[in-house]
């Protein structure tokens, strides 16, 4: 599977980080400058909380295929819901801001 190095919406150019398969960071292509970064759980692809440059947390919740459904902010309250067909081959997450294509 190849991932995505980086994107450019409209006038703002990101290119995103990997440590082996996992996203681990979003920078400004142009300042140079932080956007998000990942922390992970002992999954291979279980990302758990997105971090902004600010300091902001949003958690991430998967269902049992590993899929992220919800998140949240600190207060525990859902800020996004994400739906599935159950033949879906097209996915986009939103806390990455990017389509992923699954076999």
């Amino acid at each position: 599977m190849h991932s995505q190095s980086q994107k450019t919406v409209g006038s703002v150019k990101s290119r995103y980080i990997y440590s082996g398969w996992q996203q681990i960071a979003d920078y400004n292509e142009v300042s140079g400058a932080l956007q998000n970064r990942y922390i992970y759980g002992t999954g291979l692809d279980e990302p758990l909380i997105q971090v902004t440059s600010a300091g902001v947390l949003t958690f991430l919740h998967a269902d049992k295929m590993g899929s992220i459904v919800a998140t949240s902010g600190n207060t525990g309250a859902m800020t996004n819901k994400n739906k599935f067909s159950p033949f879906v081959s097209v996915r986009y997450y939103p806390w990455l801001k990017k389509i992923l294509l699954h076999d």
